[in-house]
């Protein structure tokens, strides 16, 4: 009887053991499937770091590209506005310059329409006189 107990009480305990040796082992499994999540989560979010250094860096190119292209965009149009500016002091010199000859060309015409008159007065008084 004694060893009968034994034996129960050595079953109970290889049973409870092999219960508890379950129980780590279902423990380990389950932990292992959260460490495979959590690699793959963070493999996702490494890749998803990579891929946003990526796009800030192309930010950043296209960013100092467009800077670049707005500084000789506006010294662009400081060199057109100069020009204008040159271009229109000229117009105001060649219309002062029109404005003068124009103004000789008429005293000029007067003369020469003056000079004429008395040319046709010369000639008719020579011709009354002959």
């Amino acid at each position: 009887m004694r060893q009968t107990k034994e034996k129960k009480a050595l079953q109970e305990v290889i049973q409870k053991s092999g219960e508890e040796g379950q129980a780590q082992e279902d423990k380990v499994n389950h932990l292992n499937k959260i460490k495979s999540k959590l690699e793959r989560n963070l493999d996702e979010l490494e890749d998803s770091l990579e891929r946003e250094k990526k796009i800030r860096s192309d930010i950043e190119k296209n960013k100092n590209k467009v800077e670049g292209d707005y500084k000789l965009s506006t010294e662009a149009v400081a060199d057109l506005e100069r020009n204008k500016k040159e271009l229109e002091q000229t117009i105001q010199r060649k219309d002062k310059e029109i404005s003068s000859i124009s103004a000789k060309l008429e005293d000029e015409n007067a003369l020469i329409g003056k000079l004429q008159r008395q040319i046709k007065e010369l000639q008719v008084s020579s011709n009354f006189s002959a």
